[in-house]
Parts: C-alpha cells; structure tokens; sequence
C-alpha cells in the first residue's frame, strides 16, 4: 500500500511538472488582443417568431380540454396561432476595413429583423 501511494505521488508530481513546462513554450496572446482588440464588435439582433404549434393538439378525446383551458404553446382553443414574440441572440464579429465592412458568422444575424452592433 505504501509503495502504491508513493507511486501515485511521484506519477502525480511528473504530471504537474510536465504540465508547468508545456504551457512555459506556449506563446502570449496578449499583444495580439491588445492590437486586435479595438476592432472587435458585440453584435446584438431581434427576431419576431412564433411557437411551434405542438401535436398534442391532435390528441383524439383531448378537444374539449384544450377548448375549456386554452391549449399550451402555439395554439389557443380556438384553433388560433400564438402571438408572435421577440426573440434575441448575442455574437461577435470583427472590422475588416475602413469603411465599416463587419464579419461575423451566419448564425449570428440569419433572419434577424434588427441588427446593432
């Protein structure tokens, strides 16, 4: 037992030590977030959607609950959709030139009604 436990220490202590020496080749990236910094941008958008309207809906027997208690998600009682609400999304995107030009990722403003960056 105590040569397993002295094993454990010594193997533990190896892996700190190779972990301490791995990051110490790893550059810095601080001068670049320092020079790339200022043209980073937060870009926030606004969507209006819908819920989905939910197959429970069609549940044989169930019509009358759903009529007296208004359904849940997407539809009313009354057979009506739901109102649409709005939706908002965060992302990041980065100045490529003088003149304004942004590039972000796709998902970031796809079907966005608003963008503000």
């Amino acid at each position: 037992m105590s040569a397993m436990l002295k094993n454990f220490g010594m193997a533990a202590l190896g892996v700190m030590f190779m972990a301490t020496a791995a990051q110490a080749d790893l550059p810095s990236f601080a001068p670049l977030a320092r020079k790339a910094g200022p043209a980073v941008v937060n870009i926030s958008t606004e969507r209006e959607v819908s819920s989905p309207v939910m197959d429970m809906f069609n549940i044989p027997g169930m019509e009358r609950f759903f009529e007296q208690f208004g359904g849940f998600g997407g539809r009313r009682g009354n057979g009506q959709e739901a109102p649409k609400r709005k939706s908002t999304a965060l992302g990041s995107g980065f100045i490529i030139s003088s003149d304004g030009y942004i590039v972000t990722n796709n998902h970031v403003v796809e079907g966005a009604d608003k963008i503000t960056v």
